[in-house]
């Protein structure tokens, strides 16, 4: 029996999509936990919840503004489109392939290694106020710092510092310049099958252009 989720999707899931036992803890306590949560059904409640959450926009604000395509209302349809996805041990993005996009659907949203989506959600080191990414500064200090994560590193010690710069701008860019540099190594290795994939990773951070 189909039930309506957030007041705007439908949850038409026609089988059991997690299981559940009953168990006494130490204490003697009756508990419950879960064993099982379906793949398709969890990241599409993940998806609805997300963007029709009260609760949750208002804790990550970084969903505010997006919306669910009107197919991907139904939960059917959307795990007829993760089915024929390389989903396994991968995330779902929705800008990747357009850039600051705010809408979830089959021809905007892909399938992404862990490594990937880091990479393009939180690569580089968080802004500080009003500064560009990849750009930092130091109390009292009047030069600017540039910092980018390495994809490929080894190591928690490797912060991916490139160095202080005299201004914003030049700092910005030393940033700018590695994050492309990683990008595309990216695109070339294991962590991407897609071409669509690896030709957004090769453009978005080419040269000449200013990324707040």
């Amino acid at each position: 029996m189909s039930k309506e989720i957030y007041g705007i999707a439908t949850d038409d899931c026609d089988y059991e999509y997690r299981r559940r036992e009953v168990y006494v803890d130490s204490t003697g306590k009756r508990c419950e936990r879960t064993l099982w949560l379906c793949p398709y059904h969890s990241r599409w409640r993940d998806l609805i919840r997300r963007c029709y959450s009260k609760y949750c926009l208002d804790r990550v604000g970084v969903y505010k503004g997006c919306t669910v395509c009107s197919d991907w209302l139904v939960f059917s349809n959307f795990k007829a489109w993760m089915e024929s996805q390389n989903w396994e041990g991968h995330q779902l993005d929705k800008d990747l392939l357009i850039k600051d996009n705010k809408i979830y659907s089959l021809d905007t949203c892909i399938f992404l290694h862990k490594k990937v989506n880091i990479f393009m959600s939180g690569g580089h080191r968080k802004k500080q106020s009003n500064n560009l990414l990849g750009v930092f500064t130091l109390r009292d200090c009047h030069t600017f710092g540039s910092q980018c994560n390495n994809p490929f590193k080894t190591s928690k010690a490797d912060r991916g510092y490139l160095g202080m710069f005299p201004t914003e701008l030049q700092a910005h860019q030393a940033w700018q310049a590695q994050k492309h540099t990683y990008a595309c190594q990216l695109a070339a290795s294991e962590y991407v099958t897609d071409e669509r994939v690896a030709k957004a990773l090769r453009e978005r951070y080419a040269v000449g252009t200013i990324h707040l």
